[in-house]
């Protein structure tokens, strides 16, 4: 080991330039969320452009950065510019670039060549430590080096330099106990950038610091497009949305992405002054319309009373889709409209406007099914609205999954209303093998009983009334309905035995006491049959005088 800083004549063996190169080594400190330190580790700038390098492990979890240089300058990590989990490097930048740093060296060090690791000594001084390349290995993206010196965790993220001082690559932390030490390349660390892709990068999103953008103008705006859809970081998406309009400020497409984000955190008049602004400069200014249409359209219905003060009405997002249309009348813009009008409670002209769609080539088994609901509204009894729901079921394919459970069971629901009873069970029965009975409660089967009473589906009544009581034994309607059904089908013994139960759940219930009376008037059992009906008179059973006379 050579100490840097002294004159001793061991000194006189360390290269000048790599005398100099010690100058760069600085450190960093990162913070959490609570602001309490999480790790220090060593750091460095690395070329010209004034990018640093450090070990991305004191960065995981962190919220914020502190770059030390030798003089004691503080200064904050303003981006990430880049990071690799597998080899434990990180790239950032910061507010103003260091006058120290090293240069990326030329070319990669072959075997057997001298290099020296570059480090804090125990007086905090800097020191060089010499060691040799003992294997060379090329990897994606850069070189693998194996040195000549035993593992020393001083050394993790610490640069190693050639003889001309410049930088070949950065300590690596070991896993495990081998004694080996091993670096990766600096021209590794130099190329590590943000893609496009990286919004699902699972190291980038683990440090919770704004992120560089990428370089391209079409991949920066994908990346803040998909970053959109998937962080949960508000600092961190907002700062890209902030580099991206700062660095492309004539592209309408930042704009419209960071109006959604002022819309998402209520700030609204600059959410306005974003789509103003996209609408002058887009060359398809429908777009930003029909965009602010919908988050005018959201925060009406959700977040309403603050939407309301604002301005943010549905007839102002009506306005919004209608201006989208007049520029370019497509049916995108009219599914909107209906949007609108229906949440207007307009439901004549929301059915136009859904009818307009589903004349279209963008219907879809979702713009079937609104305009029967909007038709609904108008007319529960319209025939068209079985229509529509027939197209919507159409479009899938049998067997069916769970997407077409909705339309099944908005199709029973209008069988029902219309009379059509036995068509309306039938569709249950399909809605109970789409989403599975396991996921069904009582009240379902209920139902289903109901209407398939109504259809003289009797079988499928007994079954649909046991499978309720299966699932909640316990509840009056149930054990009433089961001896009402047991009646009908003259089995007096099970009527009796169900109507008790009615009465043992709720002793005042009037239906339990007029079920038994009838059921023991049927077996002749004429003193038990008016002791109950007269029980349910007293109750108040409107049908007990009528039925008393009938068994006397």
């Amino acid at each position: 080991m050579i100490l840097l800083g002294t004159l001793s004549t061991v000194q006189a063996a360390v290269p000048k330039k790599v005398l100099n190169a010690c100058k760069s080594l600085a450190s960093v400190v990162t913070y959490g969320n609570d602001g309490k330190m999480i790790s220090t580790s060593v750091a460095f700038t690395l070329g010209e452009k004034g990018e640093c390098v450090s070990e991305y492990t004191a960065f995981h979890n962190a919220r914020s950065a502190e770059y030390i240089d030798e003089s004691g300058k503080k200064q904050k990590v303003s981006r990430i510019n880049g990071a690799s989990d597998i080899y434990d490097v990180i790239k950032f930048s910061l507010d103003t670039k260091s006058k120290e740093f090293l240069a990326v060296a030329k070319a990669a060090s072959p075997q057997g060549s001298a290099v020296y690791i570059l480090r804090k000594g125990s007086a905090k001084k800097p020191e060089a430590v010499a060691s040799k390349i003992n294997v060379k290995k090329d990897v994606s993206g850069g070189t693998y080096y194996e040195l000549a010196l035993p593992y020393d965790e001083k050394n993790v993220g610490c640069p190693v330099v050639n003889e001309e001082g410049g930088c070949v690559a950065v300590v690596q932390r070991n896993v495990g106990k081998d004694a080996t030490t091993y670096a990766i390349s600096a021209s590794f660390c130099e190329n590590l950038k943000v893609k496009e892709t990286d919004y699902a990068n699972s190291a980038l999103n683990t440090v919770y610091i704004p992120k560089t953008l990428p370089d391209a103008e079409d991949a920066a705006y994908t990346y803040i497009y998909m970053l959109s859809q998937v962080s949960h970081d508000n600092s961190v998406f907002s700062a890209a949305l902030q580099d991206f309009v700062e660095k492309y400020p004539n592209n309408a497409d930042g704009y419209v992405e960071r109006a959604k984000y002022n819309a998402s955190q209520g700030k609204f008049n600059d959410c306005e002054t974003d789509i103003a602004k996209a609408v002058s400069l887009s060359d398809k200014k429908d777009n930003p319309h029909y965009v602010f249409s919908r988050l005018v359209y959201q925060n009406a219905l959700y977040n309403s009373e603050k939407a309301n003060s604002a301005g943010w009405t549905l007839e102002k997002s009506a306005s919004e889709a209608q201006e989208a249309y007049n520029i370019n009348p497509l049916p995108l813009y009219q599914l909107q409209l209906g949007d609108c009008f229906f949440g207007m409670k307009k439901y004549s002209e929301a059915v136009n406007m859904y009818s307009a769609v589903n004349s279209s080539s963008i219907a879809t088994p979702e713009t079937y099914f609104y305009e029967a609901k909007a038709r609904g509204k108008v007319d529960s009894l319209d025939a068209k609205i079985i229509v529509l729901l027939d197209s919507a079921i159409s479009r899938f394919s049998k067997p069916y999954n769970s997407s077409v459970a909705p339309y099944l069971f908005e199709r029973a629901n209008q069988y029902n209303n219309i009379g059509k009873y036995r068509e309306s069970a039938l569709d249950y029965i399909e809605y109970e093998h789409v989403v599975g009975f396991q996921n069904l409660n009582d009240n379902f089967y209920y139902i289903r009983e109901q209407i398939a009473l109504k259809g003289k589906m009797y079988k499928q009544a007994d079954d649909d009334i046991n499978r309720a009581l299966a699932i909640n034994p316990g509840d009056y309607v149930y054990n009433a309905e089961k001896a009402a059904l047991m009646l009908r089908f003259g089995m007096f013994d099970e009527a009796i035995h169900s109507a008790q139960r009615a009465i043992n759940i709720d002793p005042k219930g009037v239906d339990g006491y007029r079920l038994l009376g009838i059921a023991y008037g049927e077996t002749k059992k004429k003193q038990l049959c008016l002791q109950n009906l007269q029980k349910a008179k007293e109750l108040g059973d409107e049908r007990a005088d009528e039925l008393i006379k009938q068994y006397k």
